[in-house]
């Protein structure tokens, strides 16, 4: 949540809701099916939620005014317009409160969130303002007492359709986290609209003079939904969701499609099933994808680090295996030969003592002198400790080969590498890891390099 802080901002967004409940509401006017007031569809409802979720509560007065002077444009009396009103806004504040609850997330890539939205906002609030704005009604004489069950279903079921259609589009899109464009996706995207578009309009359409038509298999566009969800994840969900809809709706209010009636109040119930439905299913199946894809990548980090962090002792004991059978087989000791040995210059200013992980700082440690016993060339290592009052500095300094400039921005990235694998082994995880591990501890990394100088590790960490 954004939450908007001065005036101005609370003004402008205020005034922006405003329009954005007025027009859309009209819109939805035009679909009247029962009493005049309850609609196929009312998209209102999921503008409201969704922008007093990214904004903030301070834009309540948008949702009061955009829906107090939308009903009296309709025709209904002052204080029913003012009951209707005071129900759409406390449908929006609830909505907002109920997600708040459970913590809840605009990406909608978890399915804990999308069964939040549903159970919420879709079920829960818009009964409420169902409750009050056919209460309304009924008290000003608009509706009559035959007509109320109707309009309040109605109502509560189109409001529930426009949370979980419009407010999901809008969470996913203007929510924090941006879609990654890739080069096949457009190609995909671009076939997946078309066919969406076509099936739509062979189902809720008229098309070739009514020749070719659909109408008694809606059922066929959940097999494109469900490509949508599992190529695309939650964008492809909201995306086709939104879609699917517009045309059904449009359809339907023209006479066309499977759910078409002489009296479109006959239509209702029908059509605003399939939507719930058809939204409800895709959302779901989006965030389980999102949630399957989080995992595989979760598997797939924890493999290559750990593989990383075995590599070293399997590495030594291969070695100590492969030996022995060596000396077995020739039946005589191998001479032995000079080991390499790198000079370790060690400085310390004092006792230094702090809170800190051993088993991890050891890791820090013992991957910093690692590398720079790898590239230093062979050259002496300098390894120094000074004590900074409320934090502890630790430097570790290689000869060697250095790091261009241009790689030194992206040497801590998971399978970053500055120099050839084939050169030096490795998997480029090793520096990667030792940033985690201090800003684990509240600390930080830096490196400083020049190219065929040597390189300088310094670790800051907090007492």
């Amino acid at each position: 949540m954004r939450e908007l802080k001065s005036r101005t901002e609370v003004a402008l967004g205020c005034v922006l809701l405003f329009a954005a409940y007025f027009v859309t509401a009209l819109l939805g006017l035009r679909l009247d099916a029962v009493a005049g007031f309850a609609t196929l569809v009312w998209p209102p409802t999921g503008i409201a939620l969704a922008a007093l979720w990214l904004f903030g509560f301070r834009l309540w007065p948008g949702v009061f005014a955009g829906a107090l002077c939308v009903n009296l444009v309709a025709g209904a009396p002052l204080p029913a317009a003012l009951g209707i009103a005071l129900g759409n806004t406390l449908e929006a504040i609830a909505g907002v409160w109920l997600l708040g609850l459970v913590r809840f997330q605009t990406q909608l890539d978890r399915v804990d969130d999308v069964v939040a939205l549903i159970v919420g906002p879709a079920i829960c609030s818009t009964a409420l303002s169902a409750s009050i704005g056919v209460t309304s009604l009924r008290l000003a004489g608009t509706v009559s007492s035959s007509a109320t069950v109707p309009a309040l279903r109605a109502w509560w079921i189109g409001d529930m359709v426009g949370d979980l259609v419009v407010a999901p589009l809008l969470f996913v899109f203007l929510g924090r986290q941006p879609l990654r464009w890739r080069r096949w996706m457009r190609a995909e995207v671009l076939l997946l609209a078309c066919a969406l578009a076509a099936l739509g309009l062979l189902v809720f359409g008229k098309v070739f003079g009514g020749s070719i038509s659909l109408s008694r298999h809606p059922y066929m566009l959940f097999p494109l939904l469900a490509w949508a969800a599992l190529r695309f994840g939650h964008y492809g969900a909201v995306t086709s969701v939104f879609l699917v809809c517009g045309i059904a709706v449009t359809g339907t209010a023209m006479g066309y499609g499977p759910f078409a009636r002489p009296v479109l109040a006959d239509s209702l119930l029908d059509l605003q099933a399939f939507m719930g439905v058809a939204a409800g299913t895709a959302l779901v199946l989006g965030a389980a994808i999102a949630e399957r894809n989080r995992a595989v990548a979760a598997r797939d980090e924890f493999l290559s680090t750990a593989s990383h962090e075995l590599r070293t002792p399997f590495t030594a004991l291969s070695l100590q295996v492969q030996g022995l059978i060596r000396r077995l087989r020739r039946s005589e000791a191998i001479p032995s030969r000079e080991e390499m040995l790198v000079d370790l210059e060690l400085r310390l200013e004092g006792k230094v003592t702090g809170h800190w992980d051993p088993l991890r700082l050891d890791q820090v440690i013992d991957n910093l002198i690692s590398n720079a016993a790898k590239y230093g060339a062979g050259k002496p290592v300098e390894v120094w400790l000074s004590d900074r009052g409320e934090r502890v500095v630790l430097g570790i300094r290689d000869h060697g080969i250095g790091i261009d400039p241009a790689d030194q921005s992206r040497v801590f990235g998971q399978f970053e590498r500055a120099v050839s694998p084939r050169r030096f082994g490795g998997f480029g995880l090793g520096l990667w890891i030792t940033r985690r591990v201090v800003e684990a501890h509240g600390g930080t990394i830096s490196l400083s390099s020049e190219l065929g100088r040597g390189s300088t590790f310094t670790v800051e960490l907090p007492r």
